[in-house]
């Protein structure tokens, strides 16, 4: 099983699928995902693929790519991808709280607390 990955993105090799007659067609390119603050996308270009199930709110897609394809994104490298069918897969980047500001907070004098 090869792993391709860009940035959050990445394509899982599988088995080309079974009936792929039932696959929707991509018109020559397919987002796989668009960031949330640049809105930068991570996009699949290549002839003939087909992409099953599109998921709305879900975390994966699978895509069968018979020719080949490219992965494009403005701040990665592309990266080709051979013919076969791939599972596509999003890690979202979690966002940390700020920390509190220590210094503005009377309650964290540490020397009033000891004595």
């Amino acid at each position: 099983m090869k792993v391709y990955r860009q940035g959050d993105i990445a394509l899982i090799e599988e088995r080309a699928p079974d009936n792929p007659e039932r696959w929707k067609m991509a018109p020559g390119w397919l987002v796989l995902a668009r960031g949330e603050e640049s809105g930068h996308e991570h996009v699949l270009f290549g002839p003939g693929i087909l992409c099953w199930p599109v998921v709305e709110h879900g975390q994966a897609l699978e895509v069968w790519a018979p020719a080949g394809a490219r992965l494009e994104h403005p701040e990665h490298g592309p990266i080709d991808v051979p013919p076969g069918a791939y599972k596509i897969l999003r890690q979202r980047q979690y966002k940390w709280p700020d920390p509190p500001d220590y210094e503005d907070d009377p309650s964290q004098d540490w020397e009033d607390a000891i004595d």
